[in-house]
């Protein structure tokens, strides 16, 4: 490892609070996330993405509010047999954070799956885009509107 990354690599483990100079093996690592309760991460990064989004948009006027939906796999997914790795994302364009996250199951899509992603923020003054897949009316039950 080059001398400037070992560098960096001991400040951000000095940020994060750590004391030595090395940081937790994989296997450590490993273990702690999977001790973690996905949904309730989810939950508190999602209430840390709404507060920070609150607290900028109060220090600039911005009548509308930009967030972009779209869904992506995760790479090399599906040769590992990995299941629900599409993931559906919403990001908000000014303060480039993903606000939410949710996965996609293998055998639906993700037009299912907006409104799930979307629940439980105030979505006045939010101008949301997505691409056709995402982009298409969704009733209040999170069902593709016929008409739509």
């Amino acid at each position: 490892m080059p001398i400037g990354a070992i560098t960096m690599a001991a400040t951000w483990l000095q940020r994060l609070g750590f004391k030595r100079s090395r940081g937790p093996s994989q296997s450590t690592l490993h273990r702690i996330f999977k001790g973690i309760d996905q949904k309730r991460l989810e939950q508190a990064l999602s209430h840390w993405a709404q507060a920070v989004i609150s607290r900028l948009s109060g220090r600039r006027y911005e009548p509308l509010q930009g967030w972009s939906v779209d869904g992506k796999t995760l790479c090399g997914s599906t040769k590992q047999g990995a299941r629900d790795a599409h993931l559906l994302s919403c990001i908000s364009q000014s303060v480039g954070v993903v606000v939410a996250q949710v996965a996609v199951a293998n055998k639906t899509n993700e037009i299912s799956q907006v409104a799930e992603l979307l629940e439980g923020w105030v979505l006045t003054g939010k101008v949301i885009t997505g691409d056709a897949l995402a982009g298409a009316e969704v009733g209040a039950n999170g069902e593709p509107q016929a008409d739509g």
